[in-house]
């Protein structure tokens, strides 16, 4: 079985931080994976500052459109929440 395989072989990839702007709640991070790959890794919507999440979240997508190729948008593990986003 496929998904059985997956569970199996699946182990969190390192990569290197590049900033966490969100210092006391760590809701946005971001790195390069390879050469070629930027992580967005988001690990819930209840930001302490809702500007400073979507100023930090539009900085990730900045740097991985400057200087990669491909993104991983990491939501595993992410508790939710809220963020007006308007």
């Amino acid at each position: 079985d496929n998904k059985e395989r997956l569970k199996k072989t699946h182990k969190p990839l390192p990569f290197e931080v590049i900033t966490d702007e969100i210092s006391n709640n760590n809701s946005v991070l971001y790195g390069q994976l390879s050469n070629d790959t930027t992580v967005i890794k988001i690990s819930d919507f209840s930001p302490n500052d809702e500007t400073v999440f979507i100023n930090t979240l539009n900085n990730a997508v900045a740097y991985a459109c400057a200087n990669s190729k491909k993104l991983i948008l990491d939501l595993a593990s992410n508790t939710g929440g809220s963020v007006g986003l308007t």
